[in-house]
């Protein structure tokens, strides 16, 4: 069983872990409203992606299909947190800057 298990079970891992980016890409391809998009939630995915896509090269066997996934992530996650801010920082007062 051994490697070959261990392979399948990372695969599979790595395919329920897709629902991530695809989240974030619906929601840019889709022109949703960037507004609606939780800040602290999204830099909480990033850097959660940042930290397991350096956990998917470390582990042995490493796990490519995991790895290129939380790059994915990563990226999606950055643009949502570029079009979250260029959304909100014209519509902030002079005062709520401070």
């Amino acid at each position: 069983k051994g490697d070959t298990w261990t392979k399948f079970v990372g695969f599979v891992g790595a395919m329920a872990n897709w629902t991530i980016p695809a989240a974030a890409i619906a929601h840019i391809v889709g022109n949703e409203d960037p507004t609606k998009i939780d800040p602290m939630m999204t830099s909480s995915l990033a850097v959660y992606s940042l930290l397991f896509m350096r956990w998917s090269l470390a582990i042995s066997p490493q796990n490519y299909p995991l790895f290129v996934c939380h790059v994915s992530n990563e990226i999606a996650q950055l643009y949502q947190l570029f079009r979250y801010n260029s959304a909100t920082r014209g519509s902030k007062s002079e005062g709520e800057l401070a």
